[in-house]
Order: C-alpha cells, then sequence, then structure tokens
C-alpha cells in the first residue's frame, strides 16, 4: 500500500514539474539538438543537392539544428553556391557552409560516367571537420522523410562509420573480395549515407589509410570508388544500421525471394525500410530530375517543387502548345523545316501557317528549365552536338534520358511581353541569325546582345 501512495505521488510530481516547465517557458534549444551534416557536389549535382536539403530542413522537428558543410569543387558557379546559401535564410534552425575542395582528387581514377570526383570528398572529412568527433555524411541523390535526430543518436562504440549493407554488390563473389583485400563480402556498404565517427578515425589516423588505398583502385580493377575504399578499410569496424535509414532503389524484392536479403537484413526492418523509409536513395542512374519513371519519383518530385518556389523561382509560364515569334516580325515563327518528322531537321523562321510544324509543347521539366518539343514530330529542339560555340546550330532531336542539357532551355523575362530563350547546355541565346526576317532564316545560339533577334513572342 505504501509504494501504491509512493508512485502516486511521484506521478503528481513529475505531472506538477512538466506543468511548471511548460508554464515558463523552458524549451530544449535547437543547438541541443544540432546535427553536423556533410553533403558533397560539383556544378551538377547543385540542384538534387538542394532537394535533397530542402527535404531534411521540411521534415526535421522544431527543435533539431541542421548544419549543412556543403563540400563542393572549385567548377561550382557563384549562381549556384548562392542557390544553396539561400535556404538558410528561408528555414529557421539551420546553416550552410561551403567548403571548397579546389583540385582534390582531380587525378583521380573513378568508373561510371554519372559518378565524378566529389564522391571522394568524403575520405577528408575527418581533417576538413576537424571540430566533430560524429557527423552525418549524406549524398545528394536522396529524400529524408523524417527528422534525423534519432538517426544521429546512434552509438558507434569504437567503429568508423554506421552504414546500411549493399545486398547487390554482396553477391559479387569471393574473387571481389580478394581484389579489395577483406575476407569476404559480408561487410560490404552503401556509403552514401554514413555516420561517421571522424574522432576514431583521427585517433587510429584513417585518413591516411584512405589515401594510401585509392591509388590502388585502378590495379585492383574496383568499380565502386569510395565505397570501396570505405567498405575495405572500415572492414570489421562498421556499425550496421536500420536499412529504413538508406532505402535503395533496388529495395523492393520479397525478402524471401532472393536469399542475400536473409543475411543482409532482419525481416521486419527491410518492410520498413521498403515501405515506410527515412532515408530514400535513388542509387542507380535512373536519377528523378533525369526521368520520371523511376521507384519513389513522387516523392522526391514533392520536394522538387518546394525548391523550386524557394531557390530557383516558379515557371515563367504555363505548360501547353505555344507558337514561338520573333519580336523582329511577329509574323514570323520557329518552325521546323518541310515538316519533317527526322532527327537532325533544321529549326528556320518562316512565315506562320499555323501548322503543326509551327507549333511546340513547352513543358516545365525544373531547375528553371524548359523542353521545347515540336508537334509535328514529337522531338526537341536541340543544340547540335551539345555545342559551346557561338553560332552552333540548332535543329530537333529525339529525346535523351540522360546527359541532356542540350535539350533543356531557360526562358527569361526580356521586356514588353517578349522573352529570351537560353541553352541551358552553354548558357548562348537562341538567335535569328543575322537579324533578318527572309523565310528559312536559320535559328541557332549566339553570345547575348540584348537585340530584337534574340527575343521570342510565346503564345497560345
Amino acid at each position: 500500500m505504501k509504494n501504491i501512495k509512493k508512485r502516486y505521488f511521484l506521478s503528481l510530481f513529475v505531472m506538477f514539474a512538466m506543468f511548471i516547465i511548460g508554464g515558463l517557458g523552458i524549451k530544449v534549444k535547437a543547438e541541443d539538438h544540432k546535427i553536423p551534416i556533410a553533403m558533397a557536389t560539383d556544378n551538377n549535382y547543385v540542384y538534387p543537392t538542394v532537394v535533397a536539403m530542402t527535404s531534411m530542413l521540411e521534415n526535421k522537428k522544431a527543435d533539431t539544428f541542421l548544419e549543412f558543410h556543403i563540400m563542393i569543387s572549385g567548377q561550382v558557379s557563384d549562381e549556384n553556391r548562392n542557390r544553396m546559401k539561400k535556404l538558410q535564410s528561408m528555414y529557421n534552425n539551420c546553416s550552410v557552409n561551403l567548403i571548397d575542395m579546389k583540385n582534390s582528387f582531380d587525378d583521380t581514377y573513378i568508373v561510371s560516367d554519372y559518378i565524378t570526383k566529389a564522391t571522394y570528398y568524403r575520405l577528408r572529412l575527418p581533417s576538413v571537420l576537424k571540430q566533430y568527433d560524429k557527423i552525418l555524411y549524406l549524398d545528394g541523390d536522396i529524400i529524408v522523410r523524417e527528422d534525423l535526430w534519432d538517426m544521429f543518436s546512434i552509438d558507434l562504440g569504437d567503429n568508423y562509420i554506421g552504414a546500411v549493407k549493399d545486398f547487390g554488390q554482396m553477391t559479387w563473389g569471393s574473387d571481389y573480395a580478394q581484389r579489395l583485400g577483406v575476407k569476404d563480402l559480408s561487410q560490404l556498404i552503401n556509403a552514401g549515407i554514413l555516420i561517421m565517427n571522424l574522432g576514431k578515425m583521427r585517433q587510429d589516423n584513417l585518413e591516411k589509410t584512405f589515401s594510401e588505398y585509392v591509388p590502388t583502385l585502378e590495379s585492383r580493377r574496383l568499380y565502386l570508388n569510395d565505397q570501396d575504399v570505405l567498405s575495405a578499410t572500415c572492414y570489421n569496424r562498421i556499425k550496421f544500421i536500420h536499412p529504413k535509414y538508406n532505402a535503395m532503389q533496388h529495395f523492393g524484392f520479397h525478402y524471401d525471394v532472393l536469399p542475400i536479403l536473409i543475411d543482409c537484413y532482419d525481416m521486419q526492418e527491410y518492410k520498413t525500410a521498403c515501405i515506410n523509409p527515412t532515408i530514400i536513395h535513388y542509387t542507380s542512374i535512373n536519377k528523378p530530375w533525369k526521368s520520371s519513371n523511376c521507384r519513389f519519383y513522387g516523392e522526391w518530385d514533392k520536394y522538387r517543387k518546394k525548391a523550386e518556389s524557394l531557390v530557383y523561382g516558379y515557371q515563367v509560364i504555363p505548360n501547353g502548345v505555344y507558337t514561338i515569334s520573333s519580336a523582329m516580325d511577329g509574323s514570323k515563327v520557329l518552325d521546323i523545316e518541310g515538316a519533317s518528322e527526322e532527327n537532325g531537321a533544321n529549326c528556320i523562321l518562316w512565315e506562320n501557317h499555323n501548322s503543326d510544324n509551327e507549333k511546340f509543347k513547352i513543358t516545365y521539366v525544373g531547375e528553371g528549365c524548359y523542353e521545347i518539343e515540336s508537334c509535328c514530330s514529337g522531338k526537341l529542339l536541340d543544340v547540335e552536338g551539345s555545342g559551346k560555340e557561338i553560332g552552333t546550330n540548332v535543329s530537333q532531336f529525339q529525346k535523351k534520358p540522360y546527359y541532356n542539357d542540350n535539350q533543356k532551355w531557360i526562358i527569361k523575362h526580356a521586356s514588353n511581353g517578349r522573352y529570351y530563350i537560353i541553352s541551358k547546355c552553354n548558357g548562348l541565346y537562341l538567335d535569328v541569325c543575322g537579324a533578318e526576317t527572309e523565310n528559312g532564316t536559320n535559328i541557332h545560339v549566339w553570345k547575348p546582345n540584348g537585340g530584337d533577334n534574340q527575343k521570342f513572342i510565346i503564345s497560345k
């Protein structure tokens, strides 16, 4: 009976204390829940990185402070630097620190056309962020759906990293293990999402081990760049974390279909990762900013739209079918020569006959860019050969799934309801050659000159 009374009065005391604390407005400060997050990007990866950062900021709790440390290559433009920095003025309890890695790893061996040297920057974090003993490292091709404090709070002990196993690589066989220099492939990780024990790494001088291993990647015939470095050098010092913190794009197989899944993950944890992940990781070459035909595209697109409105600005014109006439003479419009449906058919200026080869479907595709599709062929306006020179010709070509910046156009207000149309691949302006208005005048790209031959009226 006495114990019951004690518990009763203890409960009353706790509730009274909570009431007093709440009444006094005492709160946990965001600084008490500060999470240092490292990321890495070159100029081409800024856009998905901004979308990833936006998803983290949208889903963090009020008492969580996100401290971003973005390692950037020396080629990142001032405009893109400002875009990343802008997020700290759009959200409370966050900061953005840009770290210029200059020419780090420029001469380093790399496999794959869609991975760049910036992938190696994480190997420098023990010295780059020496003020921290523990951080999160996150790739830019992700979406974060929940607050990250629970993940950051995972105790690594004496392990160097916390990571999720990558079951795809674990099927590569004993030969790959020998080339890595490890006993077997049972501990191979995906390196895109890491909890890093920087204090322990510095204590054991692991950055030196990284730098000695990197030059051997080519002779070892290894395929996964920094991921292989980390899997090999951190072997037996890895804390394997819940797969919901790195739900890779190839997750989704039935648990009992692939035996390797049983070796990698607890069944219930794997199901949680597939159905309700904390972090979605777009690991394949089929990235959501390149194609909508990828798993979890809807999640990415939701945060893309938010990032667009905050950082890149709203689209200038709505999606639709338009004629594009010259500001020099409104009766002359862009025209696919001869109403051709062939790749390489030329874009010219011609008198408006309201025909399909003079109509274009303009679609916003993100990052301030549009695709301009001929209604007569379904092909896109294309800067031939992704040329960088003034005078490069513009024609039509079938849509390319990847590396298609020469088919993306930035539409900017000029004046009096007119627009500039600018190639994303080279920054040059769509231009009526020689400022002529004769039927058949060629269309190409040219450096900006402010003339009416670079201004267009876009009308339905």
